[in-house]
């Protein structure tokens, strides 16, 4: 990767998620976290429409707040690859929808390991995926 890619740029600060009110279910605080976490990190792409995750703000998104869940979230062409597989219209940027993508499989692979449901689906990321030199993350073990 060259110096200028934008897997290999500092991550910027995050700005914080709005609060959630006490009343509020575990469920309803889970759902706000992760709504609030995508918008937390998105910024609005360039000539208007609506906040998305650009390769930078993914990077800091995986390792900040899925590092527990994820591994190698650090390794620039792991996250590389995984920003491709979700990258579904190829705009280079993750929407709230492709973002949902990873959200699903997430807990699709907690409920396999935590609950003995069936092994999680396919993609967007495989369980133990290829080493990050061939550009994958695969889930903690």
């Amino acid at each position: 990767m060259s110096p200028g890619c934008p897997w290999e740029r500092p991550v910027p600060p995050v700005p914080p998620v709005p609060p959630v009110p006490e009343e509020a279910s575990p469920l309803e605080r889970g759902l706000h976290a992760v709504v609030g976490t995508f918008y937390q990190y998105a910024g609005a792409p360039g000539g208007g429409g609506e906040p998305s995750l650009d390769p930078r703000a993914f990077q800091g998104l995986l390792r900040r707040e899925l590092g527990h869940q994820l591994r190698d979230t650090g390794h620039p062409e792991a996250v590389a690859a995984v920003f491709a597989l979700l990258d579904a219209n190829g705009d280079r940027r993750i929407s709230f929808a492709e973002y949902w993508q990873l959200v699903a499989w997430l807990c699709h692979v907690l409920r396999h390991r935590h609950y003995g449901a069936d092994a999680p689906p396919g993609p967007p990321l495989p369980p133990d995926g290829p080493p990050p030199a061939a550009g994958g993350l695969g889930g903690e073990q």
